[in-house]
């Protein structure tokens, strides 16, 4: 049989229980404000440090650079990770502007009276250079690792003209010539990248050049002469070929002598998030 609660035992009991509920009333009304909304989860280190570095999101970046024995050049990098960068490039040299600046290569002429023939004719080059590139970030920013594999590429263009000073007759000659010269390349590097995504990269290292090719081809009449007459053909084939393994024995010749060489390079880019 239960106990009956009854009298001065029940009113005490009820004020308690009443006394008990408006403290607790109290309390919450005092953490959360009339009006406030709920109170968010407070989020997760990792989350707010994304938030917090915008710098982590981005995920592409170009940038222009110049350097000694870099050229002037332009690269792409795909943003893989904070710890990974992928990228390719293309460079290239005034080196026409500076050659025709000391030897006038764009305007030759010479004269031969007792032979009876005016030459005149002009020499363009170009060198230029393109490479793949891999970089590794081991603490995920500023310093940084870099392996290259690039590829020099020159060319020079002959152009000749011979007339006769008493036919007046004239007859066209151009020459072609092309050297590469492949290299791989360790390079080091700082850093320095802003929050609005403007960087500087600051870097050196050496490059290791590997076995040059080359090629020379003839033009203008020849390539007339060549369509006409079977054994001119002939004969332009073995030219092209002979000039074409001494100037490619010359370039292996230069690399044997310079295997190794310093490089370095200063670059100002944009990285952004796509």
């Amino acid at each position: 049989m239960k106990p009956r609660i009854t009298g001065p035992t029940k009113a005490a009991a009820l004020a308690l229980g009443s006394m008990i509920a408006l403290l607790s009333t109290a309390a919450t009304a005092q953490e959360t404000p009339p009006g406030a909304p709920p109170a968010a989860q407070a989020p997760s280190p990792s989350t707010q440090t994304s938030e917090q570095d915008p710098r982590d999101r981005m995920d592409l970046a170009a940038d222009l650079g110049v350097g000694f024995l870099e050229f002037f050049h332009l690269d792409v990098t795909y943003i893989h990770s904070r710890e990974w960068n992928l990228g390719a490039g293309i460079g290239a040299f005034p080196i026409d502007r500076l050659l025709n600046r000391l030897a006038g290569t764009h305007d030759l002429s010479a004269s031969a009276s007792l032979m009876g023939y005016e030459l005149s004719g002009s020499v363009d080059t170009r060198l230029l250079s393109g490479r793949i590139f891999g970089r590794w970030f081991p603490w995920k920013r500023f310093f940084f690792l870099e392996g290259t594999i690039e590829v020099w590429y020159m060319d020079m263009v002959a152009k000749a003209s011979f007339e006769e000073e008493s036919s007046g007759d004239r007859v066209t000659l151009k020459t072609t010539a092309k050297v590469w010269v492949p290299m791989i390349g360790i390079h080091i590097g700082w850093r320095i990248l802003s929050k609005k995504g403007f960087y500087v990269d600051l870097g050196g290292g050496i490059d290791f050049l590997m076995s040059p090719g080359a090629d020379v081809s003839f033009g203008g009449s020849a390539v007339f002469l060549a369509s006409q007459v079977p054994q001119a053909a002939e004969a332009i084939d073995a030219a092209e070929k002979f000039f074409g393994d001494a100037l490619e024995e010359g370039a292996n010749r230069i690399t044997k002598k310079i295997r190794v060489f310093p490089t370095g390079a200063l670059r100002l880019g944009w990285a952004f998030d796509l």
